[in-house]
């Protein structure tokens, strides 16, 4: 559900991934974030010929990078609050699953909006609202981002995000996203290792290898409301992301705001 420039841009990276950033032998899969289903697959071949080759790698898989050019082309109908949606809990969850073997080291690239949101609307990170702690302690039957029964689900697992436009409402909300998302990772014992705008930088930490966790989190021991909550902005000369506790939050919701 990406528009056009964003899907340009994401072609891009991702074609550059495939001819110059891959080494022989690796496996990429591209994933709708919203339906969930594999649009492209392929393999680097192995040989020294497709080391450092783009000419040899784009002939080799040039059928791959045919479907990889038309998921990027389509312009899929949706209704506004979805654009640029990606599911990440049920995108994590289906590519520590059913997209490598049990524990193995796999690297995730999530291009689209920081901001959750699906069809029924309970859970929704949009206008602003960010997820209590409490979520991440419950399962996942009372919570989409629930992982108290997913211990160890995403062990292994490095994640990059590019969230490709800064649609923060200020510094303290991006903080707060950025927050969150880290610890709905860790909590699985996984490594949310990018965290930026930039798909171009996005994708070179992820092709050097980048694994370092992009902020230092902890749950907050006093955030035991089941609610989703607005961040406030607090004025200040000097910003930026000083600790691992959230502002003063004023405006709560219920989940099923």
């Amino acid at each position: 559900y990406l528009p056009k420039p964003d899907r340009e841009i994401s072609y891009r990276e991702v074609l550059r991934l495939v001819l110059d950033g891959l080494e022989p032998n690796d496996r990429l899969m591209l994933l709708d974030g919203v339906r969930l289903d594999v649009a492209a697959q392929l393999t680097i071949p192995e040989g020294e010929v497709f080391r450092k080759n783009p000419s040899a790698r784009a002939r080799a898989c040039a059928r791959e990078l045919a479907d990889l050019r038309k998921f990027f082309a389509a312009d899929i109908s949706h209704p506004p609050e979805m654009e640029g949606a990606v599911q990440v809990p049920q995108v994590l969850g289906l590519c520590a699953s059913h997209l490598r073997s049990p524990t193995q080291a796999i690297t995730v690239v999530i291009l689209g909006s920081p901001f959750y949101v699906d069809a029924d609307g309970a859970f929704n990170m949009l206008a602003g609202y960010v997820p209590s702690d409490q979520h991440l302690r419950v399962t996942t039957r009372q919570s989409v981002y629930g992982t108290a029964n997913r211990a160890g689900a995403l062990q292994g697992m490095t994640v990059h995000y590019a969230y490709l436009h800064e649609a923060f409402e200020h510094a303290e909300h991006r903080e707060a996203v950025a927050r969150f998302w880290s610890l709905f990772v860790q909590c699985q014992q996984g490594a949310l290792a990018s965290f930026a705008a930039s798909p171009t930088v996005v994708f070179q930490r992820a092709t050097i290898g980048v694994q370092d966790r992009v902020m230092p989190v902890t749950l907050d021991e006093r955030d035991r409301e089941f609610i989703k909550r607005r961040i406030k902005h607090v004025p200040s000369e000097i910003s930026g992301t000083k600790t691992n506790r959230l502002p003063v939050l004023p405006e709560a919701l219920p989940p099923n705001t």
